[in-house]
């Protein structure tokens, strides 16, 4: 065998093992995907306008607390503050949630362009705030015949200061002058604020108030109702 063949041999040789080496490499695995999650914060329930509680999430990949991950919150209602966070000590980050003045149930979504499972959903229910007044509804000037009832029902409203219905909340009726008669005497605002009585006229004619108040100092209050019962 010459030098030249035996070069050319190993030279094959080589070229084999380098392919084999080559063809043999597998591709380094992805890092272990980042999660976020609700930490502390969700479900509160508190009146209008209130500051909640923080609300917190929490990175973690393969269940260690993940630093440095970027997240965004967003509200459907309020305002949040601050709306971009960094998680530090432990994957943690937070911001404050301020509720809206109209009630309602809101949402605030927290977003984290490295996770695998972003966004995740806060939820908060903000209430009315204690009731402020009053406001006649309908039925007033009604006039009808002795001994009959009235067509329309009297009613009244109660809202907080942002104008939030109040439910819940006991109105007295009562006759103040004239034959009549009113019933339900004590019934509570429904889910729209509004408190109502029927009205039966009595056997005398003339004129008629009634009065709608409550136990607690609102605007607009007392409501009085000027009706006419006629012969």
């Amino acid at each position: 065998m010459t030098m030249n063949g035996h070069t050319a041999r190993v030279s094959g040789l080589c070229a084999v093992l380098v392919l084999v080496a080559c063809g043999t490499d597998t591709p380094s695995a992805p890092p272990p995907p980042i999660t976020i999650a609700v930490f502390t914060g969700n479900n509160q329930m508190e009146q209008v306008t209130t500051r909640l509680a923080p609300i917190r999430v929490i990175a973690t990949r393969l269940g260690n607390p993940e630093e440095d991950v970027a997240v965004t919150w967003s509200a459907t209602g309020g305002t949040v503050n601050p709306t971009s966070t960094v998680t530090a000590n432990g994957g943690i980050a937070s911001t404050t949630w301020d509720l809206p003045s109209v009630a309602g149930t809101y949402t605030v979504q927290a977003s984290a362009a490295e996770a695998s499972n972003s966004p995740v959903t806060f939820s908060a229910t903000a209430l009315p705030g204690p009731p402020t007044a009053m406001t006649k509804g309908e039925g007033d000037g009604q006039s009808g015949p002795v001994n009959t009832t009235l067509p329309t029902n009297l009613q009244v409203a109660v809202e907080d200061a942002y104008r939030n219905p109040l439910a819940g909340l006991t109105i007295t009726w009562s006759v103040t002058s004239g034959a009549a008669t009113v019933t339900p005497i004590t019934p509570q605002t429904d889910a729209n604020g509004i408190s109502a009585a029927q009205v039966l006229l009595g056997a005398t004619p003339g004129p008629i108030t009634v009065m709608a108040s409550a136990s607690v100092v609102l605007q607009g209050a007392p409501a009085v109702f000027d009706l006419t019962a006629t012969p």
